[in-house]
């Protein structure tokens, strides 16, 4: 059975303005039947090299600018906490699934949503 969807992305900060993120996340899931959150995470390393990526740069004018696109991924990851404690995702929502995606192809991360949630 085919299930028909939208999947939208976004950051979400586990630190500062933790009771602000959920609540906008929770105001976002409320306006679909069924909701799925899926936490990606990779190292620093692994994100400064898709940083710049032909595909990534295709498709994210904003990447364009490699010196200054690399200076605000450091200043976030500075800034905020991007990613969940071990079992905090699971408290927060439901159908949720973290993956770590450092060394995992975009279709085996798809691949593994999809045995999870169907």
């Amino acid at each position: 059975m085919t299930k028909n969807g939208i999947i939208f992305t976004g950051c979400f900060d586990f630190g500062n303005d933790f009771e602000k993120e959920k609540a906008e996340t929770d105001e976002w899931m409320a306006l679909f039947e069924e909701a799925y959150v899926i936490e990606l995470e990779t190292s620093l390393e692994e994100r400064l090299k898709r940083n710049k990526t032909e595909n990534r740069l295709k498709y994210k004018v904003s990447k364009r600018d490699l010196e200054w696109s690399e200076k605000e991924l450091l200043k976030s990851m500075q800034k905020h906490k991007l990613n969940s404690e071990p079992g905090e995702g699971e408290k927060l929502f439901k159908n949720y699934l973290k993956i770590d995606n450092t060394n995992i192809s975009a279709e085996e991360v798809a691949r593994m949503i999809k045995e999870k949630f169907e």
